[in-house]
């Protein structure tokens, strides 16, 4: 018996593949279940009739058929995983929903592909357990082009900027900034490690060197003549640890000075000199 001031659930079927009921067939809340297909329909209040459950391998969760808003993800029916080239309509911060792109789905290894320039941004889902400790919220740095984003399988862990994070079985290549003979040299720690000089023709004055150094930061010097002895100056924020600063080349030598920065005292410790013999 139905509650008072309620109205009872109806239920109408079809045995017909693929027959989908119209809104003349149902009144709002009725429900028409087509046992052929294995499919479940309903008409809303609005007096139309949506798919409400589907049985079988596969099954889509569609958003209202309209040109600015429609939305499909595609679910493997057994494994619960998105199905290749499912596609998702993004809304922007406001939600709306024309002209913002989608994501699609294209390939095993995952690929997201930003399909508007307009797009604001995507909010990524993933992980075994679908939690929201999986969600994550990527924003393009520019809207003048579309961005292809390459995520890593599920046995690589991705490093993150700030977190304490142990690397192993990486190579990381020094940068190196070369150049045949200069008057002045200003090494910048944010942008090289290395700094080489092949063939010193002139005197050489070694600045104090820039881009921020932490503590422990390195650099190192390479200087070679050009068959010709040449000076050398040094800025007096190089400090000697044991060492001799050179003040000239030996011609056709090479000479390595190896740097680190102290920042008990602000200066760079000159640890390390050497030259070929």
């Amino acid at each position: 018996m139905a509650a008072s001031g309620k109205t009872p659930i109806s239920l109408y079927h079809s045995t017909t593949p693929a027959a989908v009921p119209s809104a003349a067939n149902l009144v709002p809340g009725e429900l028409a279940l087509n046992t052929a297909d294995g499919k479940l329909y309903y008409e809303d209040n609005l007096g139309a009739v949506q798919l409400l459950a589907s049985v079988g391998n596969t099954g889509d969760v569609t958003g209202p058929a309209s040109a600015t808003d429609n939305a499909i993800v595609r679910f493997d029916g057994t494994t619960g995983k998105i199905v290749q080239n499912s596609v998702v309509t993004i809304a922007d911060g406001s939600g709306n929903m024309s002209g913002v792109g989608s994501i699609t789905s294209t390939s095993a290894s995952g690929v997201l592909t930003r399909t508007a320039a307009t797009q604001d941004g995507v909010a990524l889902v993933g992980g075994a357990s679908g939690t929201s400790s999986y969600i994550s919220t990527i924003t393009p740095n520019s809207l003048s082009a579309n961005r292809t984003i390459i995520l890593p399988d599920e046995n690589t862990t991705m490093a993150g900027t700030d977190a304490a994070q142990t690397i192993t079985n990486k190579r990381i290549n020094p940068r190196v900034s070369s150049t045949a003979s200069t008057s002045s040299i200003t090494p910048d720690v944010a942008s090289f490690d290395q700094y080489n000089i092949t063939a010193l023709a002139v005197t050489l004055t070694v600045n104090a060197p820039t881009g921020t150094p932490v503590d422990g930061s390195k650099i190192i010097l390479r200087i070679l003549d050009n068959g010709v002895s040449q000076s050398i100056n040094w800025n007096p924020t190089f400090t000697v640890i044991g060492v001799t600063l050179p003040t000239s080349t030996t011609a056709n030598k090479t000479t390595y000075v190896g740097c680190v920065y102290n920042a008990n005292n602000t200066r760079w410790d000159v640890v390390a000199v050497t030259t070929q013999v």
